[in-house]
């Protein structure tokens, strides 16, 4: 799949229509609605040193376990991962 914008690494968390309609398209069908993720990036920026990356300054302080559900559900609605 190609874009016609380039990928921004520290635009935190964005969904956009083409990020719903890949989910639509390739995903929707197959990913159960109370899916297993064991898979999350959580932290909280005073826990990243000095120097946080760009990307984790760009988002919220804390990134939490609603949080990651929260953007979840933006791109795969109707889907709630658990784990």
């Amino acid at each position: 799949m190609t874009s016609t914008r380039e990928a921004n690494p520290c635009e935190w968390a964005s969904v956009n229509s083409t990020d719903v309609d890949l989910f639509n398209r390739e995903l929707k069908s197959f990913v159960p609605p109370d899916a297993f993720d064991a898979h999350a990036h959580l932290w909280r920026n005073i826990d990243l040193g000095s120097s946080p990356s760009p990307l984790a300054v760009a988002g919220p302080a804390e990134v939490t376990l609603a949080v990651y559900h929260e953007r979840l559900s933006m791109w795969m609605p109707g889907r709630s991962p658990t784990g």
